[in-house]
């Protein structure tokens, strides 16, 4: 449990916190949160139980888990404490876990100050949202978001030591080799800026905590501790300040908080030594006091000593930044506790504190090395430290950064960034380049970077201390006078002069003071806007635009040239945190002031959008692009997307092939179809707008492998973000085409769409009629059908029969045959909607525990094969039912096959003699035999040409006529039960369907299992009857001697005497109508050592079993397979190659379908 206690907090408390943070999470995130939610309500029910809690975790260590550890896990979740998990519980628990992981904190204050006045709050957009894009949410996939999920439910996960170094290892192993993980992306871009990356491997890591570790527990951290405190000479406590120094560097080898989290029980105790030892208070008195005068040591070598002092305090005053750490605990930021450990350290004989010294010493040192035009190296650095250092004071606390305001360190910077020009002719009054770039990262900080609450929404004093401080304006200057290449033309005028070192160290400077300059532009804007109209607006944009479109260049040229050594990283970074910078700060722009986005709208931001989309290298660059793409669109810039060359075509490429931004981009096209006028309308169907939509449509239901790897679970997830994204856009397109005439764009929409249109909508039946209602619009996210896909589904099928039927009227071939695919599907799925709408879930319920529902089609049956509704008239033994409406039937059905459709759904359970069709194309309307196939397809036009189902009557008689009583399922008896003849009458389809509609699922697998073990065993003979009833006889059903007889004759379908593992797995099949699940059928069956894959000879039986071929052969076949489908060479082919295999490969392909025909 990392040695963290439990934060027991209200529901309320929790709830508020869980809101106040809810700008932190990230529309990818929260649709991931409620999908994992869908995934451990098992049953549907709304709420996630301790079992289902239970099984989740269980799933994600394939290892048991204790009671006691889920209940820790539900006591974090469960607010109201009514030992159920809501769906808002869940979302506000991975909320708060997720902001912590970040290093979020804290909460946000509430707003102050009047409007239109400094420190107001902005002015939202039209969209209702004023957030801005920062660093924490860039770079972010979906692997990502996932295994954060993990980490959640493994959070009191006791392990022992060795165990949990191997997780840390290996976790550190998969960045290094992600192609989606760059070293610059992973790091806590703004935390490290102006600091050497330490870029270490996995095993570097392991070596370093390990040694850390072992010096807390020897006890030689201590004695460093004691030495550095008393020790009797100051070259021995400098050698013990250089040690413990050394030993806080842990903190650079785990620089984020979710990277310390891993560790945190050494960091912990290594924090816990730091201050029972009283570091702060021996810093203090023994080394930031002295002065080079008073003490008579070397100067160089005092400032060096010093130098190693702020190191020190750097690291340890923002305390461990661990995520999760619960609010009780000491070290949790909310504590400040290292910080308090700094305002209490007091120099001896006086009441200045650590803070104040450091205040002083930036003063003095800063002094001497002006005059020495910053050719001191180690006072120069002393300098920079003393700055970095109040920073890292001021940092994520509002407390901690009025603490320095109140002491002047603002003045004190705002005066140091504006040159002097008394120091001689020798020099330009300037600082050293690093100084320059320490202080423009501490007076980010002192301007709101790092806080939750944004210095412009306190209002009040801390914000009126800026904006009289004239800091806005120093920042502009300074951005004015940069450049990016570090050329001599635009070096700041804040660096010194003669610079004292030149290259990529001084781009790097430069970089860190831009990047700074716009993030504090970035926290200032928003409570400036109103006061800082005109052309100091328009060149922080024309900049920031500059500076993305420069920077990219140059990040994707770096990476192009290769870097394996990691040389280019340090540059690549700053170059990425600068980019990033820029576009935080035209966001808070376009965000904020809708006059000032008027510049964009004659530049080139399009173009630099599109470049950063384009990098293949940087998910951060395309997520912030995107970011800033959605941001445009929304504050009136979609012209420029509109006109930028190629955007737009790139926008319907991520749509289809980005797998992590595919969402957003589908989100943006939409907005952006939706605002469109003719032209641009015209011009996005002609880049292949709706071809690109209706292949979204497609990847609605995958086989999810991040999921499985996350999370454990190895079912399909479904995209309802991507296809409700793409069935809006689609409406908005089929609306303009129908409002404003385009009809030569009509035909766009072709039958190939209906077919795809049909395929979802076979996957949205066949979901419900597995599951409920109830919970498949709880995957959706939704509490009513209005915002289902499936209404979205309909209303796009309402507007292109609105399109189509007229011209069709007119004799249009191409509109008559689109309707003849697609209106059936409307009127069924309409039918669909009104059912649930009128009669509720529990009215819709056939004997299969699947919806009922009119016009609805058989499992199996393509829904895009013009399904056509069938309205039955029965007449059992002369005497006439009420009209029955039956699964539609296919329009190329065959009269056999619609025959035994017909059979299948006989009230009587009898034979069926002669079926008749309603001919009312004639007049009057006439019943007419069928008997012949042409005769069938007759009867199917008249019904596709006017839009009816097709009416039959037909003739049958009951089988065991007056059987009201007859054999009761599981015994003998009368009343009540099946009548065993109708039931198991030689039928295997209705046979095994009954057997599964009346056995408990645990008994059907534990059934599955004896006889697949039976089979296997006896090879090609197969399961003897007498087997099969001893199996039958330890179950409730083997009292009925007649049933087990009569299922044994149904699934001998050969008429062997035996039921071999091919008839065994196709008799299973038949009670799950999911494809996928009779693929599993079909792949367990033959894996017969239950290794979960199957090996060439297991393959090779299948093959020869199914298709019923020689030997040879099957093996030839299972060659070929292999080849094709073992795509990690393990030479076996597991479920999802397998699944792979029956999409992609033709032979595998028949091997289902013959499998399915058997």
């Amino acid at each position: 449990m990392h040695g963290m206690g439990l934060a027991r907090r209200s529901s309320q408390e929790l709830a508020e916190e869980a809101e106040s943070l809810a700008h932190t999470v990230t529309p990818e995130e929260l649709a991931e949160f409620k999908q994992t939610f869908a995934i451990v309500d098992a049953d549907g029910s709304g709420t996630i139980s301790m079992n289902e809690l239970q099984q989740l975790m269980q799933n994600l260590r394939q290892a048991p888990v204790q009671r006691a550890e889920v209940a820790l896990i539900q006591e974090q979740i469960d607010n109201d404490k009514n030992d159920s998990i809501s769906l808002d519980e869940f979302v506000q628990a991975l909320t708060r876990w997720s902001a912590s992981s970040k290093g979020i904190i804290k909460k946000r204050a509430s707003s102050t100050g009047a409007p239109g006045s400094p420190g107001s709050p902005r002015r939202r957009t039209r969209s209702g949202s004023a957030e801005l894009v920062d660093f924490q949410n860039v770079g972010q996939t979906r692997e990502d978001i996932l295994r954060n999920i993990k980490a959640f439910f493994n959070q009191f996960e006791e392990v022992d030591w060795n165990t949990k170094l191997q997780r840390v290892k290996e976790k550190f192993q998969h960045f290094e080799g992600s192609q989606k993980s760059s070293v610059e992306e992973s790091m806590d871009s703004f935390w490290l800026m102006g600091r050497e990356p330490n870029i270490v491997d996995a095993n570097t890591r392991i070596q370093y905590i390990e040694q850390v570790r072992g010096e807390i527990q020897n006890g030689n951290l201590n004695r460093n501790i004691q030495t550095l405190k008393v020790g009797q000479t100051m070259e021995l406590k400098i050698e013990a300040l250089r040690y413990v120094q050394q030993v806080m560097t842990i903190l650079d080898v785990f620089p984020s908080p979710s990277d310390r989290y891993d560790v945190a029980e050494v960091i912990f105790e290594l924090f816990n030594e730091i201050q029972r030892g009283d570091v702060v208070q021996s810093m203090t008195t023994h080394f930031l006091g002295l002065s080079p005068v008073e003490s008579g040591y070397d100067p160089n070598v005092l400032w060096t000593v010093q130098g190693m002092a702020l190191d020190f305090l750097f690291l340890y005053l923002p305390g461990p930044r661990i995520a999760h750490t619960p609010p009780a605990n000491v070290w949790h930021p909310d504590q400040m506790t290292a910080k308090k450990d700094a305002l209490r350290a007091t120099l001896h004989g006086t009441t200045f504190n650590c803070v104040q010294l450091i205040v002083a010493l930036l003063t003095q040192t800063a002094q001497i090395c002006a005059l020495n035009y910053w050719r001191v190296d180690a006072a120069t650095m002393v300098v920079k430290k003393c700055v970095q250092v109040l920073g890292a004071f001021a940092a994520h606390d509002e407390e901690a950064r009025a603490n320095l305001v109140e002491l002047g360190i603002l003045k004190v910077i705002i005066e140091s960034l504006n040159p002097r020009q008394d120091l001689g002719a020798r020099s330009s009054g300037g600082m050293h380049p690093e100084v320059a770039a320490s202080l423009m990262w501490s007076l980010c900080i002192l301007c709101g970077h790092t806080h939750q609450e944004r210095v412009w929404e306190l209002g009040g004093q801390a914000f009126k201390a800026l904006f009289e401080s004239g800091v806005w304006v120093r920042l502009m200057q300074i951005i004015d006078t940069c450049n990016p290449q570090g050329t001599n033309n635009h070096l700041p005028t804040i660096f010194s002069k003669p610079l004292p070192f030149a290259g990529e160290k001084l781009n790097s400077c430069i970089s860190q003071c831009v990047t700074c300059c716009f993030i504090g532009c970035t926290q200032l804007y928003p409570g400036l806007w109103q006061e800082v109209q005109g052309n100091r607006v328009n060149k922080l944009m024309e900049r920031g635009l500059q500076y993305m479109a420069i920077c990219a260049d140059v990040i994707v040229s770096l990476e192009d040239q290769g870097d394996e050594g990691g040389h280019n990283l340090g540059q690549r970074s700053d170059l990425m945190r600068c980019v990033l910078s820029a576009i935080m700060c035209v966001e808070s722009i376009i965000v904020v002031n809708e006059k000032a986005a008027e510049l964009l709208r004659q530049s080139r931001v399009a173009d630099v959008v599109k470049f950063m989309l384009e990098s293949q290298a940087h998910i951060s660059l395309k997520t912030a692009a995107a970011g800033l793409l959605t941001k445009m669109c929304h504050g009136g810039l979609k012209k420029n997307v509109m006109e930028s060359k190629g955007l737009v075509r790139l926008i319907l490429s991520m749509v289809q092939n980005d797998r992590d931004l595919q969402n957003r981009m589908a989100a943006l096209l939409h907005r952006l179809c939706k605002s469109a006028n003719d032209r641009e309308l015209r011009m996005i169907i002609r880049l292949g707008v709706i071809d690109t939509l209706f292949a979204c449509l497609a990847k609605f239901e995958d086989h999810d492998e991040v999921s499985h790897k996350a999370l454990g679970h190895s079912g399909v997830v479904f995209n309802f973000a991507l296809v409700k994204h793409s069935l809006e856009t689609l409406i908005v397109i089929a609306r303009g085409c129908k409002d404003s005439g385009v009809h030569e764009i009509v035909e766009k929409f072709t039958t190939n769409h209906c077919n795809a249109l049909g395929t979802l909508l076979d996957t949205i039946v066949r979901e419900i009629r597995q599951h409920t209602q109830q919970r498949w619009a709880l995957a959706q996210g939704v509490t009513g059908l209005d915002d289902s896909i499936e209404s979205k589904c309909l209303s796009l099928m309402q507007v292109l029969v609105g399109i189509h039927q007229p011209r069709a009227h007119q004799g249009n071939r191409f509109s008559a045959e689109f309707l003849r695919k697609l209106d059936p599907m409307q009127h069924m799925l309409s039918n669909m909607l009104n059912a649930v709408q009128r009669q509720g879930e529990s009215g819709l319920m056939d004997m299969d525990g699947g919806l009922m529902m009119p016009g609805m089609m058989q499992p199996g049956m393509p829904l895009g094969n013009q399904m056509i509704p069938c309205n039955i008239i029965w007449n059992v033994d002369g005497r006439p039912h009420p009209p029955q409406q039956i699964q539609p039937i296919a329009s190329n059905m065959p009269i056999m096959n619609l025959k035994q459709h017909i059979t299948m759904n006989s009230p009587s359970g009898g034979g069926v003699g002669q079926i008749q069709f309603h001919d009312k194309t004639r007049a009057p309307p006439v019943w007419i035999e069928l008997s012949t196939q042409n005769e069938l397809q007759s009867a199917i036009n008249g019904a596709l040409t006017s839009y009816q189902p097709i009416e039959l009557q037909v003739m049958c008689v009951s089988r065991g006529r007056g059987g009201q009583g007859g054999y009761n399922l599981w015994g003998g008896g009368s009343g009540g039960g099946f009548n065993a003849p109708n039931a198991f009458g030689g039928n295997l389809n209705s046979t095994m369907k009954s057997l599964r509609r009346q056995t408990d699922e645990g008994v059907l697998n534990n059934l599955w299992r004896e006889f697949k073990q039976s089979a296997v065993n006896n090879g090609e003979q197969g399961i003897s009857r007498r087997e099969f009833q001893e199996i039958l006889s330890n179950t409730q059903m083997g009292r009925n001697r007649k049933f087990c007889q009569q299922l044994f004759e149904s699934m001998d379908t050969d008429n062997g005497g035996s039921v071999d593992i091919k008839e065994l797995a196709m008799a299973w099949s038949i009670m799950y109508p999911s494809p996928q699940t009779k693929m599993r059928i079909m792949f367990e069956a033959f894996d017969f050592d239950n290794g979960g894959s199957l090996d060439p000879n297991e393959l090779t039986c299948m093959i020869k079993m199914i298709q019923n071929i020689p030997h040879y052969e099957a093996e030839q076949m299972a060659q070929r397979i292999f080849q094709m489908a073992d795509q990690d060479g393990s030479g076996d082919i597991d479920f999802q190659e397998m699944y792979n295999a029956m999409n992609n490969i033709p032979e595998c392909q028949q091997l289902l379908m013959r499998f399915n025909m058997s």
